[in-house]
């Protein structure tokens, strides 16, 4: 059990001194979460660094069916179901600058995601 400990410690160290994140860190994808209630989405507004993947982890708490769907036509994702309290994700990578829309199925709620280098 000792050289176990020992090991891993010593394994965790080189992996630090060599500039090796830890296998749970996740600086190579941004992750944002989104709330849509009845009102809209929340936040209603992201920014987003091009070339990293990114992952929409998107629950809709509102009821009315306007907010039952989500879209980003830009990013070829077509509408998508939404069910009530249960969190739905969206994996894509954007490639240029620029911002773009998305909204529900009817187009009534909007955000924005803004894309930079």
């Amino acid at each position: 059990m000792r050289s176990t400990l020992l090991f891993s410690l010593l394994a965790a160290f080189l992996l630090t001194a060599c500039g090796v994140d830890a296998p749970d860190a996740s600086a190579d994808e941004q992750v944002i979460e989104i709330d849509v209630t009845n009102r809209g989405y929340a936040p209603a507004q992201i920014e987003l660094t091009a070339g990293v993947p990114t992952r929409l982890v998107v629950t809709r708490t509102g009821d009315s069916a306007c907010a039952s769907q989500l879209q980003i036509p830009d990013m070829d994702i077509a509408p998508t179901d939404l069910p009530l309290d249960k969190s739905v994700e969206f994996a894509f990578t954007p490639t240029e600058e620029g911002t773009y829309a998305f909204t529900c199925g009817m187009d009534m709620l909007t955000g924005t995601l803004s894309v930079q280098s």
